[in-house]
């Protein structure tokens, strides 16, 4: 029986953020099974998964995996939030309370 890992024993072993990990078992980029609900990876799967992705391997045998997009955040207003809504009813309020 293969011997399997707890998400944090993967990233631990990889070197990487334990948010790298749960990003990448939701993208479905590497391979994973749950147990339950909890989240285990095979150590065999593991190993050609990244015997598959390393360098210098022919391109048409590793499974390529399209990173998430990155969806660009708005810019925040002056008045430090992200909703333009807030803004116009902020300056007619302004606007109301001067004389």
């Amino acid at each position: 029986m293969d011997k399997l890992l707890t998400p944090e024993e993967f990233a631990v072993a990889l070197g990487i953020q334990l948010s790298t990990v749960y990003a990448w078992t939701h993208a479905k980029t590497v391979p994973y099974m749950k147990v339950g609900r909890l989240i285990r990876f095979r150590e065999t799967d593991v190993m050609k998964w990244l015997r598959d992705r390393s360098q210098g391997t022919d391109e048409s045998q590793s499974v390529s995996a399209k990173p998430a997009p990155i969806k660009p955040k708005p810019a925040k207003s002056k008045y430090g939030h992200r909703n333009r809504f807030i803004d116009d009813l902020v300056e007619r309020s302004k606007k109301e309370a001067l004389p």
